[in-house]
């Protein structure tokens, strides 16, 4: 399965979110929406 995120500002603060705690993209994103 693949992540697309489409929008410019949710796409920069997942990456952000990722570089912060040093999981992937799709781990953050995963973390984020969990919480």
């Amino acid at each position: 399965m693949h992540l697309n995120i489409k929008n410019g500002e949710a796409h920069r603060l997942a990456a952000e979110l990722a570089r912060l705690t040093g999981e992937s993209l799709s781990g953050a994103v995963t973390v984020a929406l969990r919480e």
